[in-house]
């Protein structure tokens, strides 16, 4: 435990109200909210050893969230932010408390788009930072100026409804690879799999038609034989009692 009285340090990590508590869990800060009392601050500690705020990359955004495929995964909250960037460096600590308060909720997560340049590119992250919520393949943008726990909180719960909802950016460089085996979108693939659709679907409509054909030409048959027997003359049957 380390207490530090000095302003600008505070500054560096988005505090502005004293006192603040900011557990450090392996170089991952989270802002303590509640009172401090003794008990509940241990309790606290206890209960938030770990991280609640996933990593996002270009090799496992689609993958893992499936934003523009499917949303199986549920909804998910996510920060575009640049890790050299003051801004985004003060809130850290308050994205991790919402993740703790979402938790089981939504998915809370965050992109370094420094070092992830495709999916820098794919969500036109022009500035940072940039917080985005998608659920059902639509994406909604932040675009309110507070950046406090309460707000970020209430935009993930239904705030977010209140902006018109943006498409998915479809996926490219690493993703789009993994999107297209998802979605079986390759062109070649998928021009394959509808003409083999397309054949035996024809294969299967030929076959019900010769098989209804042959079906009436037998009837028809049967009838023709019945009517001929009926009309042969009395003396040219035979008779079996004989």
């Amino acid at each position: 435990m380390i207490k530090v009285n000095n302003v600008e340090v505070a500054a560096e990590h988005g505090v502005s109200v004293f006192p603040t508590l900011i557990f450090w869990r392996r170089e991952v800060p989270i802002l303590y909210e509640g009172k401090f009392d003794d008990r509940e601050v241990f309790d606290w500690l206890i209960h938030h050893k770990n991280s609640y705020v996933k990593t996002l990359t270009d090799d496992n955004f689609e993958r893992v969230t499936q934003a523009a495929s499917g949303a199986t995964t549920g909804d998910w909250f996510i920060l575009f932010y640049e890790g050299s960037d003051k801004r985004c460096q003060k809130l850290m600590a308050s994205w991790e408390s919402v993740g703790a308060r979402l938790d089981h909720k939504m998915n809370i997560a965050k992109v370094d788009t420094e070092s992830n340049t495709e999916l820098d590119e794919r969500f036109a992250v022009e500035t940072v930072p940039k917080i985005a919520f998608f659920r059902q393949g639509k994406m909604f943008i932040y675009n309110r100026k507070e950046f406090d726990t309460t707000s970020l909180v209430s935009f993930g719960g239904k705030w977010y409804k209140t902006v018109k909802p943006e498409r998915v950016p479809r996926p490219i460089g690493r993703d789009l690879r993994f999107f297209r085996e998802e979605m079986y979108l390759d062109p070649l693939s998928s021009e394959i799999s509808t003409r083999n659709f397309l054949l035996s679907m024809a294969a299967a409509s030929i076959g019900l038609i010769c098989a209804a054909t042959l079906m009436i030409v037998v009837f028809i048959g049967l009838g023709y034989l019945k009517l001929n027997a009926e009309q042969v003359p009395d003396y040219m049957k035979i008779n079996k009692d004989k």
